[in-house]
């Protein structure tokens, strides 16, 4: 059912655009359902364990945006918390979970604190 709906919404936006709440017509993942946010979430998890790391799922009404051909494309954010890594390692990590499920990924890391 809710493929049917965002078929039509799509549909109706692209003849009627003013009436688009995305302007422009675009692709949403927005993981809608709570089923869909814990698999997201459990999917992170998996990749994210071995580094020590936490994730925070952003609110659907935050999203970021991209472009993808003619059309822009919206996901949601996850924000991953934790201490400081090489900047390959928190490439490879965004990498790995971009690759698996359809977020963005926003870092909180933690700098390295002096020694006295």
């Amino acid at each position: 059912m809710e493929a049917i709906k965002t078929y039509f919404l799509e549909f109706f936006w692209r003849f009627f655009p003013q009436f688009s709440p995305i302007w422009k017509i675009s692709k949403v993942y927005p993981l809608t359902t709570k089923k869909e946010e814990e698999e997201a979430l459990t999917k992170i998890r998996e990749i994210i364990t071995p580094y020590n790391l936490e994730v925070e799922l952003l609110p659907r009404s935050v999203m970021a945006r991209g472009e993808e051909g003619d059309g822009g494309t919206y996901a949601r954010i996850i924000i991953l918390k934790g201490a400081w890594r090489e900047p390959e390692e928190l490439a490879e990590i965004s990498t790995k979970i971009s690759n698996r499920v359809s977020v963005k990924v926003l870092m909180q890391i933690t700098p390295p604190t002096p020694s006295p």
